[in-house]
Order: C-alpha cells, then sequence, then structure tokens
C-alpha cells in the first residue's frame, strides 16, 4: 500500500483552513432534529406516575429541547421509551409543569413506540 501523504490534497486543506474565513465560526441555518433516548426523571422529570421529587421535577433533557425549539435552533423532538405506556402521563406532566409555566413552549413530540 502507498502511505505517502499527497501534497495536493496537503496544499488544499491548509488553503481552505488559512483563509480569513477561518477565524470565523461557521453558521449553521438547518435545525437539527433531536430523539431522546429515555423518559425519566433526567429526560422528562416524570417519576412514577409524578413529577420528581428533586430539583429536576421538570426534566432537564425535555425542556431544554423544547426551549431550543422555541428559540429556533430545533425542528422535531422524538422520545423513546420502553414501551409507550407512559406517554399519557409524560405529555399530561410536561403540560403542567412546561407548558403552563414557560411562555410559548411548542410540547409536541415524536413518541416511539407510540
Amino acid at each position: 500500500a502507498n502511505t505517502q501523504r499527497d501534497p495536493t490534497l496537503f496544499l488544499l486543506i491548509h488553503q481552505t483552513m488559512s483563509s480569513t474565513e477561518s477565524s470565523k465560526r461557521p453558521r449553521i441555518d438547518a435545525k437539527a432534529n433531536v430523539l431522546m433516548v429515555g423518559t425519566g426523571e433526567y429526560t422528562t422529570g416524570y417519576v412514577g406516575g409524578t413529577a420528581a421529587d428533586s430539583d429536576k421535577g421538570a426534566g432537564v433533557v425535555a425542556l431544554t429541547m423544547f426551549d431550543l425549539r422555541r428559540r429556533g435552533k430545533v425542528e422535531r423532538v422524538g422520545m423513546c421509551g420502553v414501551n409507550g405506556k407512559k406517554f399519557p402521563g409524560i405529555r399530561k406532566h410536561m403540560q403542567k409543569n412546561i407548558g403552563d409555566v414557560y411562555k410559548d413552549m411548542d410540547l409536541g413530540c415524536d413518541t416511539y413506540p407510540s
């Protein structure tokens, strides 16, 4: 196998990285689609059929993803659980602890299994 580096490729990379734009952060206009795997306390704040008895009563991950969607950074939000049986309770919980508390939060999300 040929293990020599291609000098043309190095020059191309070097020129690209050396441009005046290299010091600027690239702008990404595309919105992320997010799948949250797990539906427990840290994700939703929902534990054993009620809000977690901790500082995570509204969850952390879902709250953050809905806020990022409100700010235009996230498009679709999905949540994956074991069997889908908790999703009706999770939806009510999120409405009470996020939707009724924070302004303009779209709590819509795809659930798997639904």
